[in-house]
């Protein structure tokens, strides 16, 4: 996993130091740099392993599928760059930072202080610009494809909800109601008055019977 977002806040955290060296006198060399550039940024495994002078570097990070050539007019933040003709026939690499700018060390220049190691006089890491007027060469460019800002992205998927089928609502049948005849109240008290008109008539009558 990468220790910063990007290589210029990478960069800015680690101005100013000799990158340790693998073996130790390649302190302060400028591979040194990359490499733990590709360790702590890139996550290639085998970050501090020997991959040539900086003139062969890139080349063969290309043989190892660590990275692929591109032209340097299509350069962006994070790529390597190698001058093979620079570095007194051994060359010089770096990594491009934004505006076009090159994380490096061991460049020596009027004013920058130096230290010794490995009986070889370097100078810390810094800035400078692509297109430094003192550079030596043409740049060759490398990307590195598992650079944070070089891995792709996962792609969200969209998700297409699909409306619930419609549920048919069965229609309310409205049922008549048996039509009920009206009742004459009237009618059926009077009739129901004479049933019991009868019935005590009929009780009299044998009660005189009964008497006779």
């Amino acid at each position: 996993m990468a220790v910063s977002k990007n290589v210029d806040l990478y960069a800015s955290k680690r101005m100013g130091i000799f990158f340790p060296g693998f073996p130790s006198y390649l302190t302060g060399q400028c591979v040194s740099l990359v490499k733990w550039y590709l360790g702590e940024m890139c996550g290639v495994k085998d970050w501090q392993s020997a991959r040539g002078h900086a003139k062969d570097f890139g080349d063969t990070l290309v043989k190892q599928h660590i990275a692929v050539k591109v032209p340097a007019r299509q350069r962006k933040r994070g790529d390597i760059v190698v001058w093979k003709q620079d570095g007194g026939g051994y060359g010089h690499i770096g990594v491009l930072l934004s505006g076009d700018r090159v994380f490096e060390e061991n460049v020596h220049l009027k004013g920058v202080k130096t230290a010794v190691y490995g009986g070889n006089v370097v100078s810390p890491s810094m800035t400078n610009l692509f297109n430094a007027s003192w550079r030596r060469g043409l740049p060759t460019v490398y990307r590195v494809s598992t650079y944070v800002e070089n891995i792709p992205k996962p792609v969200k998927k969209k998700v297409v909800t699909k409306p619930a089928p419609a549920v048919s609502t069965p229609p309310v049948v409205h049922v008549p109601e048996e039509a009920v005849p009206a009742i004459n109240w009237a009618e059926e008290n009077n009739k129901l008055l004479k049933q019991l008109l009868a019935l005590l008539q009929g009780l009299v009558d044998k009660i005189n019977g009964i008497f006779k």
